[in-house]
């Protein structure tokens, strides 16, 4: 993952206990996290501006999706989320940690140019018309 170790095993640490939250069927969107991940130094692909509170649920989404993008460039967890927060629209995502500009970030973004990521745009584009098919 290109990461230094401290923040991948840390930060696999703050996605478990993240899951342990949603397996237990605890309310996780607006929770202020009891752990926190490390912060990396540096990264190879584009990773969110760190916000002054890293204990937030935005901070460890951010890192499943960093570690989901160095795997696999064409998974569809952002369209996935944008799809649940469509479906919930009186969900504040700014209680979960979400600056105002968490869209246009280079990781959140999905309607980007991923070819420096072997990713085409068509691609992307069938994957979201199939995947809002199943949804409608």
């Amino acid at each position: 993952f290109y990461l230094f170790y401290a923040f991948f095993f840390l930060g696999l640490h703050s996605i478990v206990y993240v899951r342990n939250i949603c397996a237990h069927h605890s309310r996780l969107w607006n929770r202020k996290l009891s752990i926190n991940a490390l912060v990396p130094r540096r990264t190879n692909m584009p990773f969110i501006e760190i916000p002054n509170d890293t204990k937030r649920v935005y901070y460890v989404l951010s890192i499943i999706l960093y570690f989901l993008k160095t795997v696999n460039v064409d998974n569809d967890f952002v369209i996935r989320f944008d799809a649940l927060l469509a479906k919930y629209p009186s969900i504040n995502v700014c209680a979960m940690g979400f600056p105002s500009n968490w869209k246009v970030n280079e990781l959140w973004k999905w309607f980007c140019d991923c070819t420096e990521f072997g990713a085409t745009f068509s691609k992307i584009a069938l994957k979201t018309v199939r995947y809002f098919k199943i949804l409608h």
